[in-house]
């Protein structure tokens, strides 16, 4: 039963940080910067991998997206190049909603072996008695 409960946290624990890494990009999506790398830098939005830990455990790590930058024509901005262009986050917003979308059902997934756990709990105590 406490592979349950470890289970259930694990994924609770994953789904909460690529919720706020999701939220993070998508705060971030306008913080733009120079192309050249010579002013203020644009946000490099990351992205949340999941690596298999033990059995039914799973632990995060963060990492820049790649590219982080896609070029974006705005002239008016103190960072835009001769051209009219800066460096903008590689945010896409529908994706960031789909990934928010799947982790909140990842994450309601996870904590309902919390219940299931404390059920094998009692009926393994009534079992026993």
């Amino acid at each position: 039963m406490d592979g349950i409960i470890s289970s259930a946290v694990s994924g609770l624990n994953a789904q909460s940080r690529r919720i706020g890494q999701a939220a993070e990009n998508i705060v971030n999506v306008n913080s733009t910067g120079s192309l050249d790398g010579t002013g203020r830098e644009a946000y490099a939005p990351k992205d949340v991998l999941f690596i298999a830990k033990e059995p039914g455990s799973v632990r995060t790590i963060v990492r820049p997206r790649d590219p982080a930058f896609v070029p974006a024509y705005q002239p008016d901005s103190p960072d835009a190049d001769t051209n009219g262009y800066v460096a903008a986050p590689d945010v896409n917003l529908g994706e960031e909603v789909i990934t928010l979308i799947q982790a909140e059902h990842a994450y309601k997934a996870a904590a309902s072996l919390i219940p299931v756990a404390k059920e094998i709990h009692e009926a393994l105590i009534d079992a026993l008695k």
